[in-house]
């Protein structure tokens, strides 16, 4: 072999290595981060209530996120009698 061919071979050879192992650390980390977010902890959902409030109430509680509800809830407490 060439000097230059084998210089161009060995060049390929830890180029595509580097590559791999990026791809590998990276698809690692990413499979981490998946597994870790999964749970949500109560103080996350206490979290939720307190910034909805009772009158909105929670739509959905994620380990990332709080929706409340758009339209506030009727509460049995709210209703009026109306007047004779």
């Amino acid at each position: 072999m060439e000097p230059d061919l084998q210089d161009t071979v060995l060049i390929k050879t830890i180029g595509t290595t580097i590559s791999k192992m990026t791809l590998y650390v990276c698809c690692t980390i990413a499979m981490g981060m998946l597994i870790s977010t999964c749970e949500i902890n109560e103080k996350t959902i206490l979290q939720c209530e307190e910034s909805c409030g009772d009158s909105r109430g929670i739509r959905e509680v994620t380990s990332t996120s709080c929706e409340c509800n758009d339209v506030p809830k009727i509460n049995s407490r709210s209703f009026v009698l109306p007047a004779k």
